[in-house]
Order: structure tokens, then sequence, then C-alpha cells
């Protein structure tokens, strides 16, 4: 093929290949559409533990100085002109912060506290001393602003103390159906009191079906509004997100199940497979014991390290006496001088060596003890 026809056909798959190119991409924008769709992402940060945090966030885009605590503690150092959003339950605060917290109330601050949808309780001394009470129904009224036919917008209810109606300045709600907002003037500062902070929060965990989050509904935004701008006044905004930790247990319960489950599920298991062994105790295995030949082999070495040849030679000697007996009785009948030359002469030993087997060896004389044996048993195995 000549180079010109060859650089012809790659052009011409070029060509090709960049036509379908194009050809696939003007069908791809034709049927296709961009779509934009918001996805719920688990929280993370900060956000997992403050619940006012979206609240936060909103003031500091507006340039109010805000600080989350998980304790009411500092308060001495707050400014007169400072706020306090106290998001905790209020039975877990002491007499002294107590004192300390309406000592800084009365110098000008600004308190914004809930009573919470929760039975009545003695306990409650902020709340006694502010003159409200928990524990009243929910009352439904329409926000400002919601227009005519709007839905109505349900609030945690309270109840203000018998006679103390006229500390309160402002007071939304009624007698009858319950109180959803309070706010009195307390020395030079002033208490905001609102049945419940849901709206505000991140974490709401309800029985209901339907969580509320912070901000969900156009009009969680507006009754924050109302309840978070009189507090404004120029300082800095503490938000107390949580006044104690929940019980251990609550915690494992609710963050670790998923690695106690499969702990306790191995626990049960282990035990279903040791069960087999649960009983009465088992007898003791018998202990091991030596066979004769392992004792009469220690027995052998102990009296030859004490030196005892003599006690290790007789039996070698009676069974020698034995077996010349039986073998040659006119042999062991001859009197012991001819009974050596003879066995010397028969076996090829000098008479010196078979004289010196057939005599008990002194005791501590090892070699000599050896010399007996080898010499007795090679008389032994010869006939």
């Amino acid at each position: 093929m000549s180079p010109l026809r060859a650089s012809g056909k790659s052009i011409a798959i070029t060509l090709a290949i960049m036509v379908a190119i194009v050809a696939v991409t003007m069908w791809w924008l034709a049927t296709h559409e961009r779509v934009w769709y918001d996805r719920p992402l688990p929280l993370e940060g900060e956000a997992t533990y403050n619940d006012f945090y979206a609240v936060q966030q909103a003031l500091r885009a507006q340039g109010v100085r805000t600080e989350a605590i998980p304790a009411l503690r500092g308060i001495e150092t707050w400014g007169a002109r400072d706020s306090l959003l106290l998001g905790s339950d209020t039975r877990t605060l002491a007499p002294p912060q107590i004192d300390a917290l309406l000592d800084w109330v009365g110098r000008g601050g600004r308190l914004l506290v809930a009573t919470g949808a929760r039975a009545p309780s003695a306990n409650d001394e902020l709340l006694e001393r502010i003159g409200v009470r928990s524990g009243f129904a929910n009352p439904c009224y329409p926000l400002r602003g919601a227009g005519k036919g709007a839905p109505l917008s349900c609030f945690t209810g309270f109840s203000i103390r018998e006679g103390l109606r006229d500390n309160f300045q402002v007071a939304l709600g009624d007698e009858k159906n319950g109180w959803i907002l309070a706010r009195s003037d307390w020395g030079r500062g002033q208490i905001e009191v609102v049945g419940d902070l849901d709206p505000l929060r991140l974490n709401n965990e309800q029985i209901l079906p339907i969580a509320v989050h912070a901000f969900q509904r156009p009009r969680d935004a507006d009754w924050a509004w109302q309840i978070l701008s009189p507090l404004l006044q120029g300082g800095v905004l503490h938000v107390v997100y949580q006044s104690e930790l929940p019980p251990l247990y609550a915690l494992l319960l609710r963050y670790g199940w998923f690695a106690l489950l499969p702990a306790l599920l191995a626990l049960l298991g282990w035990l279903w497979a040791a069960s087999q062994r649960f009983g009465p105790a088992a007898p003791m295995p018998a202990p091991d014991r030596r066979a004769l030949g392992e004792h009469i082999a220690a027995s052998g070495q102990y009296l030859y390290r004490e030196g005892q040849v003599g006690t290790l030679y007789a039996p070698l000697r009676r069974r020698f006496d034995e077996w010349l007996r039986r073998r040659d009785p006119e042999l062991a009948a001859l009197p012991h001088p001819e009974q050596i030359r003879q066995l010397a002469q028969r076996h090829q030993l000098s008479p010196q060596a078979v004289e010196q087997a057939l005599h008990s060896p002194l005791p501590r004389q090892p070699r000599a003890f050896v010399a007996a044996v080898q010499t007795l048993l090679q008389l032994i195995r010869r006939p």
C-alpha cells in the first residue's frame, strides 16, 4: 500500500470517530437534563452535640458574637450587655448557679429560658423564682405575618403562677389555654420565658414520627427571630446547649450498640459452647507412672554415683554362677584356682582378669567394677 493511500485511510477513520463523538454528545444533551437535588447528610463536627449550631451560624452571619458552652459557668465574667440562651434542663442547676445567674440578669443581662414539656416540679427553683411553671397543654396560635388561612403553629405552653401575671410586661397566650411566651424585667435586665426551644434545635428527638429540626419550616425562622431579637443588645450571646452529660449506659446504648450487639452475641455463643463443660467436677487424672525398667535404671545410677558398686555386682555374679552350673557342672565343681585357669584358657583371657571378675570390687572403685562387669558378661555370652 502506498503512503498516500495509508494517510488517506487514517484521515477517514479519524473523521469518522469525531463525527461519532459529536453525534453521541448531541444526542446526550438533547435527551438528558441536569437536575439539582438536595440529599440529607448526617451531622458532623460541632453540629453533632450543639443543638443550637444552626442558630449560632445564622446570628454570626448577621455580625452577632456567640459562644457555645456545655455547662453554665463563668457567669461572673459576663458583661452587662451579654445575653444567655439557656437550652439545658433548668432542674439541673444548683442554687449557687441560680443566684449567680439572676444577679447577672439584675446587672443588665438578658436570659432566654424554656420551661419544657414536663410536669410541674418543686425542684425547679429557677422557674419558681421567675414565677412560671411547666406542664401545660399545647396551645396553637397563628404566627405574625403568616397570612389568612395559614396553618396554626402549636407550642408547648406553660402557666404563670397565681398573682404574678402583672410581673410580665409581655405575655403571648391566655390563662385558659396557656402561655407560649412571657417577658419580665429583672433589675436592669430582662428574662424571656418560652414553652420550648425545639424549633431552634438541630437534634430535636421527639416521640412524634416527624422530627422537627431547626429552620425546617419557614415559620420556625420567624418564631426564632421573635424570641431571639430581644436578646441582642450588642454583647455576646452565650448558648448553653447541655448542662450535664447523659448517663454512661444511655451513651453506650445510643452510640455503641453496633459494637455491643456483636459482643453480646459472641458472649452468648461462648456460653453455649462452654455449657457442655458445666456440671460436677471431674476426677483428677491418674498421674503418670514410670516403667519398671526406668526405676531399675534410676536405682542403678544412684548406687553407682554413691560408690555402692558391690550391691550392683552381686546380682550379676549370682547370674554367672547359675549359668556356669547349668552349662558346665563339672567346671563349676572345681576348686577356685582351677576354675579360673580353665575359664581363662577357654575364653582366651588372662587369669588375672578372670580372677578380678570373680571377686567383688571394693567400694569407690568404678573402674574395677566396670572391668569386672565386662569380663562376666563376656564369660556368659561365650559358651
